[in-house]
């Protein structure tokens, strides 16, 4: 008889050891999950490559070169959930101000490995004209007068971050139209 109850009471005691252990694996695996992830900042990076004017009102376009660093193709849908801040110079804010006047491609597909232009388009006119049959060197010279006069302008906006909340990627776009001693300033 005795040995009978020495098993249920092991077992008893196996049986509540065991829940005890679940519960607190299912405890951490719960806290896990909902704890705040980071950003990944690397997996897709920008580079900026410059300002060109669009439309009839020549209003302002960012160019970007996106470029994937992951092993699996990336996707922005309409129905993605993203946001685009611009990002002051002064303290690295963000600054959601200009979200009426901001525009995306928001639908992209950049391949694993490989990299994509896109584009920021920014309600805002540049009072010149590219002329129609610009030659290669003239376009340089145009595209330089425009960086020059939105930094001139805007020279507290260092550049914008796009946020992808369902991969949970942060991409940054420097503004290389901010130049100090031939230097890009780098987002913080």
């Amino acid at each position: 008889m005795k040995t009978w109850k020495a098993i249920a009471l092991r077992a008893c005691f196996f049986g509540i050891g065991f829940a005890v252990t679940i519960a607190i694996l299912a405890s951490a695996l719960y806290w896990y999950l909902q704890s705040p992830k980071p950003w990944d900042t690397t997996a897709i990076t920008a580079q900026y490559y410059r300002i060109r004017t669009e439309g009839e009102q020549n209003t302002l376009v960012f160019e970007f070169i996106l470029q994937n660093n992951t092993k699996r193709d990336y996707s922005i849908s309409e129905y993605s959930e993203t946001s685009l801040f611009a990002v002051r110079a002064e303290k690295g804010q963000l600054y959601d101000n200009l979200s009426p006047f901001l525009e995306y491609d928001k639908v992209i597909f950049l391949p694993a490995g490989h990299q994509i232009d896109f584009d920021v388009h920014l309600d805002y006119s540049y009072p010149e004209s590219l002329t129609e049959n610009a030659s290669r060197n003239e376009k340089k010279e145009f595209y330089g007068k425009v960086e020059q006069y939105f930094n001139e302008k805007a020279g507290g906006l260092q550049g914008f971050v796009l946020f992808d909340k369902t991969s949970h990627y942060e991409i940054r776009m420097e503004g290389g139209w901010r130049k100090a001693d031939s230097e890009e300033i780098k987002l913080k």
